[in-house]
């Protein structure tokens, strides 16, 4: 499950920043015509940013790795 949500993080993540940089490729060029679409595509780019990261925190917090492989330390005996 864990690497599903991490998946699903990635591709959240990368398709908010392909739609941000599509937005701001396309209406750059032309300047001042554009302003409403460089701010949507600036905030898409945010939105992704924010909703990768939230999504992979949550996958750790909410399935951590079990714990099968603690090293203990022996115990000293002392003489």
């Amino acid at each position: 499950m864990k690497t599903a949500m991490r998946t699903v993080a990635v591709l959240s993540f990368g398709s908010f920043f392909t739609a941000g940089s599509c937005l701001i490729a396309v209406a750059l060029p032309d300047g001042r015509d554009y302003v409403l679409a460089i701010a949507i595509g600036l905030f898409l780019i945010g939105v992704s940013l924010f909703a990768g990261a939230m999504i992979w925190l949550l996958a750790e917090k909410c399935f951590p790795r079990p714990d099968t492989k603690l090293k203990t330390r022996p115990e000293r005996i002392s003489p």
